[in-house]
């Protein structure tokens, strides 16, 4: 059924969208044309990709694309290539003035610039590059196999240079090598403690010190039984008064520092220090009880 003049239908539009109206029974377009309408951008696209198909070249410009992506993900990283700009020397010295600036004993600063020289110079060396998780892994085997480090002396060098390459890493921007590097265990140190027989070569040796000075023999021995008898720490000991110990003659005047002497001249291999002695007290209440929460009381 057509509808009544004027009225237009669903199927009365041309190609372009554009109604029809309806005049003496002939359908015909408006009388002032519409300005042409611009293509949809995709089908412009489309037909530019149509027309670049058609080029000298004769390649789908998608295939393009991909071939310079591709080129892109091949080339180097911009922290591969920076790496070599990177003034190690310098960086080092700066770290360790940073550290020397926090008041850190000379025995770490030595100990930091040991761990990174050697860094530095196998890397030099071998043509590496310091910020990829490879050179430090090689680096790291071959001090092990060269120096033969013990397990404390491994573990302390690793945690050294994952610290300084951490700092330097967020300074200048590149790779932290140690991100994704698990450390070592951590070792587990039993402390030593001396027999009955090395003590009482301790005692003998701390009898005859280098310095003839009056007083100095027994008062060496006094240090050396009182540490081992009550298992004192160092700082209790030389804070120990008369009156801690109800002696009734002389003045405070007990040290510690004749301990590693007294050792020397026993001739143990031992590290001894105050502290063995603390252990060893531990350790032979523990033998002659056997009960470890005595021990500890």
């Amino acid at each position: 059924m057509k509808p009544p003049p004027g009225q237009l239908s669903l199927f009365e539009l041309d190609a372009r969208g554009e109604p029809l109206v309806h005049q003496a029974g002939r359908e015909q377009p408006p009388p002032a044309e519409s300005p042409e309408l611009p293509a949809p951008r995709a089908l412009a696209n489309h037909d530019e990709s149509r027309r670049l198909r058609t080029d000298d070249t004769g390649e789908d410009p998608l295939a393009l694309l991909a071939g310079y992506l591709t080129q892109l993900a091949a080339a180097p990283a911009p922290a591969a290539r920076m790496a070599t700009e990177v003034d190690l020397r310098q960086a080092r010295d700066d770290w360790l003035r940073r550290l020397q600036t926090s008041r850190r004993s000379k025995s770490t600063l030595t100990a930091y610039r040991v761990a990174i020289d050697d860094l530095l110079d196998w890397s030099s060396d071998h043509g590496r590059n310091v910020f990829e998780e490879a050179t430090i892994v090689d680096h790291l085997a071959a001090y092990q196999r060269r120096a033969q480090p013990a397990p404390a002396t491994y573990y302390r060098r690793f945690g050294l240079l994952r610290r300084f390459l951490h700092w330097l890493s967020r300074r200048s921007g590149l790779p932290d090598p140690f991100l994704e590097l698990e450390p070592p265990p951590k070792p587990q140190q039993e402390a030593d403690w001396l027999t009955e027989d090395e003590f009482a070569r301790l005692l003998a040796a701390a009898e005859h010190p280098r310095r003839c000075r009056k007083g100095l023999a027994e008062r060496d021995r006094l240090v050396l039984l009182a540490l081992v008898q009550t298992s004192l720490r160092r700082s209790e000991l030389i804070a120990l008064n008369w009156c801690d110990v109800d002696l009734e003659s002389g003045r405070p005047s007990l040290l510690v520092r004749q301990v590693s002497r007294a050792a020397e001249g026993a001739g143990l291999a031992k590290r001894v220090t105050a502290h063995t002695l603390r252990h060893t007290a531990a350790t032979w209440l523990r033998q002659q009880t056997g009960d470890a929460r005595l021990v500890a009381a």
